[in-house]
Order: structure tokens, then sequence, then C-alpha cells
């Protein structure tokens, strides 16, 4: 090793020309001159982890005024409780302790203009491959699918009873974050018919939201 050789970081560019991404390593270079040292959290604060959409409109930790460090921050087309969400908060909830559950999902989502078949038929002109295994969903009313995907949540087998669920719906238009669906800890979830309730230890309905509509999860059937 020369005395030249910056030993700060066990990772080295790999090519010098890379003009496609320099916009975002320039950006970083100068991040990293101001960047502070991790704050350890503050026990027993709870932190979170946030379940939400990869649109590039959503800024949860701005959002949220999440400090670095604080929440786990998953992301998905839609923010969908579905594929390898429950992977990740099994291991967010039990591996790393995080204490809580956001599901947010926001206005104007892309899945709720565009049909699965159409999307596979748009990648296969683009690329060629067979895109008939990818797992494409579309979402209708967007109001009751984070209604359904807080439902999905809650009714995990690998989500304990003690931890708080809430459903935000996130305005795109002017950042606001409308609470849509709030499900105490120790609730349980039953399902009657093609619907989702849930039921606290002891009894009593829980769910919590801004009209009637939220008293029940409907799920297609």
């Amino acid at each position: 090793m020369t005395g030249d050789e910056d030993t700060r970081s066990p990772y080295r560019e790999v090519a010098d020309d890379h003009p496609e991404f320099e916009d975002l390593l320039a950006t970083n270079r100068a991040y990293v001159d101001t960047h502070p040292p991790l704050a350890p959290v503050v026990e027993p604060v709870p932190r979170l982890v946030v379940l939400t959409c990869i649109d590039a409109r959503i800024d949860p930790v701005a959002a949220l005024g999440l400090p670095v460090g604080y929440a786990q921050i998953f992301r998905n087309p839609g923010g969908l409780a579905t594929e390898e969400a429950p992977t990740a908060l099994a291991l967010s909830l039990h591996w790393f302790g995080n204490g809580r559950v956001v599901v947010m999902h926001h206005t104007d989502c892309g899945l709720t203009k565009l049909t699965p078949e159409r999307a596979r038929r748009r990648i296969r002109e683009g690329t060629g491959a067979d895109a008939s295994g990818l797992a494409i969903t579309a979402i209708g009313d967007a109001d009751e699918r984070l209604r359904e995907d807080v439902a999905l949540v809650r009714s995990s087998p690998f989500v304990r009873v003690t931890v708080p669920v809430i459903g935000l719906m996130f305005d795109v238009t002017n950042g606001r974050v409308a609470p849509l669906l709030w499900l105490r800890p120790a609730t349980t979830i039953f399902r009657i018919g093609c619907a989702y309730a849930s039921r606290p230890i002891g009894g009593g309905v829980l769910f919590r939201g801004v009209s009637p509509s939220a008293q029940m999860v409907r799920n297609q059937c």
C-alpha cells in the first residue's frame, strides 16, 4: 500500500469513466464532507419500519421527519404487503428490533393506471424477454388497497400482536399524510367472507379511519 491510497474506505472505483452517474457521485463527494457521525437511537423510543412505494415523489424520511438511523424503509411498486414484504417485515421486527409498522401508499399511483397484461407486453417488447412470470399488480381503489395491505401486515404470523400498525395515504401534491387506518397493538385479524376485520383481544372492532368504510377491510375475491 502506498502513502497516496485512501484508507478510509475498503471500496475502490472500478472505472474512471461513468458519465451516466457522475452527477450522483459528485453530489456524494460534497455530502461526505458534511456528513455527521450517526447518533445512536435513544432507547426506549420505538423505531419503525416503513413499507412504501418506489414512486420518486415520495421521500418518507422527510415526510415523517425521521432521523438518520431511526427507520428502515422497504419499497416496492405500490408499497404492497406482498411478495418480499413479509421477509422484510420479519427481519426488521425480529432481527433489527423495530417496534412499529407504517404502511404508506400515495395518491396518483402508477399502479392505478396500468393492467398487468399491458405492462408485461411493454416489457417484452422492450427487451425481447418473457415477462409472463413477473409479479405485477394493478391497484383499483387506492384507499381500499391500503386498508387491505394494513390488514395483511396485521394478520401476518411474523408480526407480533403487540406491534402497532398504521396505514397512511401520502398526497403527492402537497406532501400531507392522512391516517387512513390504525390498528392498535394486541389485535387479531379475522376474515368474514371476502373481508378482513380486526378485533382486539377481549372483543370490539378497533379499525380507525376517516370514513365509515374504514370499519371493514375489503379483500377482492
